[in-house]
Protein backbone atom coordinates (compact mmCIF):
# COMPACT_ATOMS: atom_id res chain seq x y z
CA UNK A 1 0.00 0.00 0.00
CA UNK A 2 1.36 3.39 -0.95
CA UNK A 3 1.27 6.49 1.23
CA UNK A 4 -1.14 9.25 0.24
CA UNK A 5 -0.82 12.78 1.62
CA UNK A 6 -3.31 15.64 1.52
CA UNK A 7 -1.12 18.71 1.13
CA UNK A 8 -3.69 21.46 1.35
CA UNK A 9 -7.32 22.13 2.01
CA UNK A 10 -9.61 24.98 1.11
CA UNK A 11 -13.24 25.79 1.76
CA UNK A 12 -15.68 28.47 0.74
CA UNK A 13 -17.99 29.72 3.49
CA UNK A 14 -21.48 28.26 3.46
CA UNK A 15 -24.35 30.56 2.58
CA UNK A 16 -25.83 32.68 -0.18
CA UNK A 17 -23.46 34.99 -2.01
CA UNK A 18 -25.61 36.92 -4.45
CA UNK A 19 -24.47 36.50 -8.03
CA UNK A 20 -21.39 34.40 -7.15
CA UNK A 21 -21.77 31.05 -8.90
CA UNK A 22 -20.96 27.63 -7.44
CA UNK A 23 -18.14 27.41 -9.99
CA UNK A 24 -16.65 30.67 -8.69
CA UNK A 25 -16.91 29.35 -5.12
CA UNK A 26 -15.16 26.13 -6.16
CA UNK A 27 -12.37 28.10 -7.82
CA UNK A 28 -11.93 30.18 -4.66
CA UNK A 29 -11.77 27.04 -2.49
CA UNK A 30 -9.30 25.46 -4.90
CA UNK A 31 -7.04 28.52 -4.82
CA UNK A 32 -7.17 28.39 -1.02
CA UNK A 33 -6.18 24.70 -1.02
CA UNK A 34 -3.31 25.41 -3.42
CA UNK A 35 -2.07 28.24 -1.20
CA UNK A 36 -2.35 25.99 1.86
CA UNK A 37 -0.29 23.34 0.06
CA UNK A 38 2.25 25.90 -1.15
CA UNK A 39 1.91 24.85 -4.78
CA UNK A 40 0.76 26.47 -8.01
CA UNK A 41 -2.14 25.28 -10.17
CA UNK A 42 0.41 24.41 -12.86
CA UNK A 43 1.97 21.88 -10.43
CA UNK A 44 -1.25 19.81 -10.34
CA UNK A 45 -1.09 16.65 -12.47
CA UNK A 46 -4.77 15.64 -12.47
CA UNK A 47 -7.98 16.66 -10.75
CA UNK A 48 -11.37 15.33 -9.73
CA UNK A 49 -14.48 17.37 -9.14
CA UNK A 50 -17.99 16.56 -8.10
CA UNK A 51 -21.18 18.36 -7.23
CA UNK A 52 -24.77 17.55 -6.50
CA UNK A 53 -25.91 21.00 -7.64
CA UNK A 54 -23.64 21.66 -10.62
CA UNK A 55 -23.81 19.44 -13.71
CA UNK A 56 -20.40 20.46 -14.99
CA UNK A 57 -17.89 20.82 -12.14
CA UNK A 58 -15.10 20.73 -14.73
CA UNK A 59 -16.11 24.30 -15.62
CA UNK A 60 -14.00 25.39 -12.64
CA UNK A 61 -10.95 24.77 -14.85
CA UNK A 62 -11.95 27.81 -16.87
CA UNK A 63 -11.65 29.94 -13.72
CA UNK A 64 -8.32 28.41 -12.67
CA UNK A 65 -6.68 28.28 -16.09
CA UNK A 66 -6.55 25.38 -18.47
CA UNK A 67 -3.32 23.44 -18.18
CA UNK A 68 -4.21 20.29 -20.13
CA UNK A 69 -4.39 18.08 -17.04
CA UNK A 70 -6.86 15.20 -16.97
CA UNK A 71 -10.04 16.06 -15.07
CA UNK A 72 -12.75 13.62 -14.06
CA UNK A 73 -16.27 14.52 -12.94
CA UNK A 74 -17.53 12.35 -10.10
CA UNK A 75 -21.10 11.97 -8.90
CA UNK A 76 -22.09 9.50 -6.22
CA UNK A 77 -24.88 11.22 -4.28
CA UNK A 78 -23.89 11.91 -0.68
CA UNK A 79 -20.60 10.06 -1.21
CA UNK A 80 -19.34 12.28 -4.06
CA UNK A 81 -16.49 13.86 -2.07
CA UNK A 82 -15.45 10.54 -0.56
CA UNK A 83 -15.47 8.93 -4.01
CA UNK A 84 -13.37 11.71 -5.50
CA UNK A 85 -10.87 11.42 -2.64
CA UNK A 86 -10.67 7.64 -2.99
CA UNK A 87 -10.11 7.88 -6.75
CA UNK A 88 -7.44 10.49 -6.20
CA UNK A 89 -5.59 8.18 -3.83
CA UNK A 90 -5.70 5.34 -6.38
Amino acid sequence: MREVVVLGVGIHPFGRFGDKSAIDMAAEATRSALADAGIAWTDVQFAFGGSFEVDNPDAVLGRLGRTGIPFMDVYNGCATAATALELTAD
